[in-house]
């Protein structure tokens, strides 16, 4: 539908609040009245931007560590394991094209608001359920590690992950000519697992 492309791809862009219904039905090329007569406002139509998308991408989050907590079985996955399979599906859907790159980038965007800011609050329902679930793998995989030192190697993930999503290119543009290229996704991702894994083996 020409209206939800439209408001995913500004929403992406500008978020929220700096979109408004007529930016998004002028964008779509129909009539204002067309966004409020199929979702109302703009909270209802946001919402419906991130429900579109979220059951593919929860179920590919969730695909992608079944496959290597079944790949340790009966052991516990490596940290570095964890660590691809929390990336992987969303560095794969930015290459599929600009509607789903669009729509990560809308995801990611909502990990700089607060909490209790509206938008959180709307659309916390999609996903805090998948995050907890990897909180408790990740905290499961080192049971030898304090929690808080987890806890807080998780949060340092997020952040670059956060990063490295929404400035995918920025890296490769600042790296002296001599230096040896990315390669891509996996490469990106190898080296986060190594600096989080050693984290996790530190002794002090």
């Amino acid at each position: 539908m020409r209206i939800l492309d439209a408001a995913e791809e500004l929403f992406s862009v500008r978020g929220y609040y700096g979109v408004s219904l007529r930016d998004i039905t002028v964008h779509a090329r129909v009539e204002n009245a067309l966004a409020s007569y199929h979702f109302g406002t703009k909270d209802k139509l946001f919402v419906a931007v991130i429900e579109r998308r979220a059951a593919e991408h929860r179920a590919d989050m969730l695909a992608a560590f079944e496959q290597v907590i079944a790949e340790a079985a009966p052991g516990q996955p490596s940290n570095e394991a964890l660590v691809r399979a929390y990336g992987r599906p969303p560095m794969e859907k930015i290459g599929r094209g600009k509607d789903w790159a669009a729509y990560i980038r809308l995801i990611v965007s909502l990990q700089n608001l607060d909490r209790r800011d509206r938008v959180s609050i709307l659309t916390s329902p999609f996903y805090d359920d998948v995050i907890k679930y990897v909180i408790d793998i990740f905290l499961r995989a080192n049971p030898g590690v304090p929690r808080r030192r987890v806890l807080m190697g998780l949060y340092f993930l997020h952040g670059a992950f956060i990063h490295i999503l929404s400035q995918v290119r920025a890296l490769e543009r600042v790296m002296e000519e001599q230096d040896e290229p990315l390669q891509g996704a996996d490469d990106v991702l190898d080296e986060l697992a190594g600096f989080f894994a050693a984290r996790m083996r530190a002794t002090n």
